[in-house]
């Protein structure tokens, strides 16, 4: 609808009988004396920018609300950005509109992503279907395909409103599950940071991205997420995933160097790793699951494992390195026996497992014809007051000592 259709109608709501509307009036004018003096609520909803609107303010007497999938600003006007619901309030909504909708209902905001849209569907889908349970409802929404037909609709509409390059930059930040900072999507989407923050502007305004101003990080909803994804070929997601494992790798790189500074350089290193943890775990697992295809993911493995030397020790659990480490060395083609020690290291000493993992670390990097030989040395490791000056020489030998004063940070 456009703004003349708009004024129209509220003329003809106001007065019907007073004005006759013909293409030789100014509609502006007469508008503007229909509600003159008038004490009115105008609700505009789903509106498409500032320019659709701002002919439609009305006098001061009365109020004017807006909806829309744009950020729009107008003088004098005030701004609330809506997020998605509580859990809490999920539920209550989903019980008012299927009312036995009761134990699951935590479970089925959750997997609705708390979006009101997707929670109407979801509870109205179940109130038409009484033949179907709730548990049988739930397994389907676990499905991926079965959340986004919650939500293709309506992010279309949006994502039509796009310019070309727009929709582009956000199927390739499907690429984080997570929130994510300018240089990390700048890495993904291939371009300069100051034209990607442009880009994620843009799509801020549209509503196709959240901004977090504490984190100062972005975030892609996990159901929108999900439809960014779908729209993506298997070429291009391999392509943005590589750029990010990449990136990632090239972050761990860097703090591994601060890291080893110490002092309060270590302090900002763990902080800054803590903060992208949940990307390094997603890159490590999607190169690790594609060490078939050849070199570049195999390389980029191992260097994930060098990069993470230090800090992985003290961050990641026992269960993962292991699960790492053990890839490692079985695609050299070693005994993967050493590193089941690793398992009961929970109560030890942060620098100690800086130890193990720097050596068992070396063994596969260095191809040691005998990996039994870490093995002795890291059971020697759970007690480490067993340990002979020997194995602490060739231990801080591959490592520069400074490196391991990181207790107090722990």
């Amino acid at each position: 609808m456009t703004a003349t259709d708009a004024m129209s109608r509220v003329v003809r709501a106001l007065a019907p009988q007073s004005f006759e509307l013909t293409g030789s009036v100014d509609i502006a004018n007469v508008y503007r004396t229909a509600l003159h003096q008038k004490r009115v609520l105008l609700f505009l909803d789903d509106a498409y920018d500032a320019n659709q609107v701002e002919t439609l303010v009305p006098p001061s007497q009365s109020c004017l609300v807006i909806t829309s999938r744009q950020r729009i600003l107008l003088p004098g006007a005030s701004t609330d950005v809506l997020s998605t619901l509580s859990v809490p309030d999920s539920c209550r909504l989903l019980s008012r509109i299927c009312p036995r909708v009761r134990d699951e209902a935590h479970e089925m905001a959750e997997l609705c992503g708390c979006l009101p849209l997707a929670l109407r569907l979801a509870g109205t889908a179940l109130a038409a279907r009484p033949d179907l349970t709730i548990d049988q409802y739930v397994q389907r929404l676990r499905e991926e395909r079965t959340r986004l037909e919650l939500v293709n609709a309506t992010v279309e509409i949006s994502y039509q409103l796009l310019p070309q390059e727009s929709r582009d930059a956000w199927r390739r930040l499907s690429a984080f599950r997570g929130p994510f900072d300018v240089q990390a999507a700048a890495a993904v989407l291939a371009g300069t940071e100051r034209a990607v923050s442009d880009t994620l502007g843009n799509l801020l305004r549209h509503s196709m991205v959240e901004w977090d101003s504490a984190s100062s990080r972005y975030s892609v909803h996990e159901l929108l997420r999900l439809v960014a994804d779908s729209r993506l070929g298997d070429s291009e997601r391999d392509q943005i995933h590589l750029r990010y494992a990449e990136h990632y790798q090239d972050r761990l790189r860097s703090l591994k160097m601060e890291y080893r500074r110490g002092n309060e350089s270590t302090l900002a290193a763990l902080q800054q790793f803590d903060r992208d943890m949940p990307h390094i775990r997603q890159a490590i697992e999607w190169v690790r699951a594609r060490l078939a295809r050849g070199a570049t993911y195999k390389n980029l493995f191992s260097l994930y494992l060098d990069a993470g030397v230090d800090i992985f020790p003290i961050r990641f659990e026992a269960k993962d390195l292991v699960a790492w480490l053990t890839t490692q060395s079985r695609r050299r083609g070693r005994s993967t026996k050493w590193a089941q020690p690793l398992l009961t290291w929970g109560t030890w000493e942060p620098r100690w497992k800086g130890l193990v993992i720097t050596r068992a670390q070396y063994a596969c990097r260095k191809k040691l014809s005998r990996p039994q030989d870490a093995l002795g040395i890291l059971e020697a490791l759970s007690t480490p007051s067993a340990i002979s000056r020997r194995s602490i020489s060739v231990l801080e030998n591959s490592r520069k000592a400074s490196s391991l004063h990181c207790s107090r940070y722990v």
